[in-house]
């Protein structure tokens, strides 16, 4: 059940993104809804970490798949439902890169997460990508 999805199309290149993506700790510097993010190991699929969102418990997380400059996604367990964030990357046919983030939630109580979580994703999303880019437009 698709959350929330929001794209961005930027002058800011590829491998400046998938930079920033990669420095896991340093997400909350351009995501205010994240207080901590630990990885424990490289930024490879399979790779796990925890997060600690502003006014929420810590959450285990799994890098359950990650392309090097391409995508990556990260799955979280809420109770009965699955979390899940992708982030793309693709070339425009004007040759700015599209940059992506969707979540997604799975399971029983999905409706519910849903009803909790929609609105603060929606208005979330376009103000960490903003800030993300920021940061890129340095590297």
């Amino acid at each position: 059940m698709l959350m929330a999805t929001h794209t961005i199309a930027t002058d800011v290149s590829r491998d400046s993104i998938w930079e920033i993506w990669t420095r896991v700790s340093a997400w909350p510097a351009w995501d205010h809804e994240l207080e901590q993010v630990t990885l424990n190991g490289g930024f490879v699929t399979g790779s796990m970490g925890v997060i600690k969102p502003k006014k929420a418990p810590k959450a285990n997380f799994v890098l359950v798949e990650v392309v090097p400059n391409q995508s990556f996604t990260v799955e979280s367990q809420l109770p009965l439902t699955k979390l899940s964030f992708y982030h793309t990357l693709a070339t425009a046919d004007d040759g700015k890169t599209l940059l992506t983030h969707s979540v997604s939630l799975k399971g029983v109580l999905a409706p519910l997460f849903m009803l909790i979580l929609s609105a603060k994703m929606r208005r979330g999303l376009p103000q960490a990508m903003q800030e993300l880019l920021r940061a890129a437009q340095s590297v």
